[in-house]
């Protein structure tokens, strides 16, 4: 990979092939009003025993499971409900091999397969997991903080799934299809309480028909759990005894229009609020074969603070302390100025849209597009030493606040085949376009150990990191039944992607600024208000992939 800036040539081509893929949102909806009125042509006929069998989207088309070539392990709505599966870190205890970690700053959370997975400790990287809602690739690993409700079922693909998912998916795709509206009106609900956490759940759902071409479903859940993280005897907290609560709320309206035998649209509308008193959740301290807790070394000589770690990662406690008092002054205007006092807190709010639709341009031909929207904001602060206990036992934990935010835009259109001889394919192109801008306070030299600053801010500087992205691509893919029990099937994917990355530090320590002048002004600290340019990243590859499957029982 390496850092270029594109020709004017291809900003040309990419710009009018992106026009292709947006305006193709327009044309499947003029194109769908040929054919006569038919209703719910996607629900499954009563009389077809067909209950047993499980569907999947592994290749972007509806196959069973038994069919498809892909390694999936797939969770039913019923066994969500039954062991009441409400985000994504439950599913861990159903998928082997699949392990998520909630937390942390940056990417905000994990998604390992096979132990492959990508950091959580920065936004601008990509997931090794994709995380697949609804038929849109999510470029946010924030999303496995918040709840999910009335989910029809759970699909983990494992390991490479490029050719039909794209980029961030060398390690596989989690991906979570919400319920959609019935044929018969339905009404259901649910309430639980957790007694060991102190926390309860309430949600319900309607579904049904408003007319014969145009169902509905709308389905709310809200969570209120008092002790989702509780703290070790002895943290230095004002949650020591509480524990460090969670709130959750979703909601989502699902429109299905089916006004004709040929066309279908389906729109799905969500909204998540999730707030708690920690970003940490249940991170631990593994001390070590010694089981000594190591002290917090700062970059400050012969300065550190000493743990109130336990070492005992199975007990379901946590260190996590409040924040040290001497860094609580956060510079006016800035990410927590008015809302940090020393202890953490993690609120997000998610709007996520996504409109689905499927054209039958013949018999044999089908022609698809899927448009997504995603807008994240996320507010966060908490001490990422994990411990820390002062002498006189005040609480030492290294505070940074975080404000982090999301804004996506996503479109796919798909040709597929439904030949009844040999041969079929799928030709399809994607766009997807994001801005992250992020904002921190942050501390690496610890100035106010040794100057306050002269403003009285308890920070090394704050820095404003803002990184937008476009992607564009082209797949296309061919099976071949050979006989009837082998098949071999493959294609090719092209991704080309475009980042631009700038930060800017509107505020920098006096200590530092002084530091930056002792040793000569050689540039050891950047100055206050310093801004970069933009620092451009281009990146173009092909995916192939090729498969052979053999079906012992045609």
């Amino acid at each position: 990979m390496t850092k270029v800036t594109p020709e004017n040539h291809l900003i040309f081509t990419r710009k009018k092939l992106l026009a292709a893929l947006l305006s193709s949102t327009v044309t499947i909806g003029a194109c769908g009003f040929s054919a006569p009125v038919f209703a719910q042509d996607a629900l499954e006929d009563d009389n077809n025993d067909t209950s047993n069998i499980i569907i999947v989207t592994a290749r972007k088309q509806n196959e069973s499971l038994q069919e498809t070539p892909v390694t999936v392990t797939s969770i039913g709505g019923d066994t969500l409900d039954k062991f009441q599966v409400n985000e994504v870190a439950d599913v861990v205890s159903r998928i082997p091999a699949l392990n998520v970690q909630v937390g942390g700053s940056g990417a905000g959370g994990q998604i390992s397969l096979r132990g492959v997975g990508t950091t959580n400790i920065s936004a601008a990287f990509d997931s090794a997991v994709a995380f697949d809602f609804d038929g849109v690739s999510m470029s946010t690993m924030r999303l496995v903080q918040a709840s999910f409700f009335d989910v029809e079922q759970i699909d983990v693909l494992k390991g490479p799934q490029s050719l039909f998912f794209g980029k961030s998916t060398s390690a596989g795709v989690f991906s979570v299809r919400s319920a959609n509206p019935t044929a018969d009106w339905e009404v259901g609900g649910k309430a639980s309480y957790e007694f060991e956490e102190e926390g309860y759940t309430v949600g319900g759902y309607i579904s049904g028909p408003i007319s014969d071409t145009l169902g509905i479903r709308v389905a709310a859940q809200y969570q209120n759990i008092d002790k989702y993280v509780e703290l070790e005897a002895g943290t230095p907290s004002v949650f020591a005894d509480s524990g460090k609560a969670l709130k959750n709320f979703v909601g989502r309206v699902t429109l299905q229009w089916d006004p004709t035998d040929n066309f279908s649209a389906n729109l799905k509308l969500n909204y998540n609020h999730n707030f708690g008193d920690s970003l940490l959740g249940h991170s631990d301290i593994d001390c070590g074969a010694n089981g000594i807790a190591d002290d917090v070394f700062l970059s400050v000589p012969g300065v550190s603070i000493p743990s109130n770690s336990t070492c005992d990662i199975q007990d379901g406690l946590y260190p996590h302390p409040d924040g040290h008092p001497a860094l609580q002054v956060i510079a006016p205007g800035t990410t927590g100025a008015d809302r940090y006092t020393g202890q953490s807190y993690n609120e997000t709010n998610t709007v996520f849209v996504r409109l689905a639709m499927d054209l039958e341009l013949s018999d044999t031909l089908t022609l698809s597009t899927v448009s997504g929207f995603l807008d994240l904001d996320n507010e966060h602060a908490d001490h990422f030493s994990y411990v820390g206990i002062l002498p006189n036992g005040d609480p030492g934990g290294l505070p940074a606040p975080f404000t982090d935010a999301l804004t996506q835009h996503t479109q796919e259109i798909r040709l597929t085949s439904d030949f009844d001889g040999m041969f079929n394919f799928m030709v399809g192109g994607f766009w997807e376009s994001r801005s992250q801008p992020l904002q921190t306070s942050q501390n690496a030299f610890l100035g106010s150990f040794l100057f306050p600053d002269s403003r009285g801010i308890t920070y090394d500087w704050v820095a404003d990191r803002t990184t937008k992205s476009e992607a564009l691509s082209f797949f296309g893919s061919m099976s071949l039944d050979l006989t009837d029990q082998l098949e071999l099937s493959g294609g090719v994917r092209w991704t080309d992607e475009q980042k631009t990355h700038r930060t800017s530090f509107p505020f920098v320590h006096n200590a530092l600024t002084f530091l930056n002048g002792i040793v000569g002004g050689i540039g050891l600290v950047v100055p206050e208000g310093f801004q970069t340019g933009p620092v451009k990243f281009s990146d173009s590859n092909i995916s192939p992939e090729l498969t052979l499957k053999y079906q012992a029982h045609p």
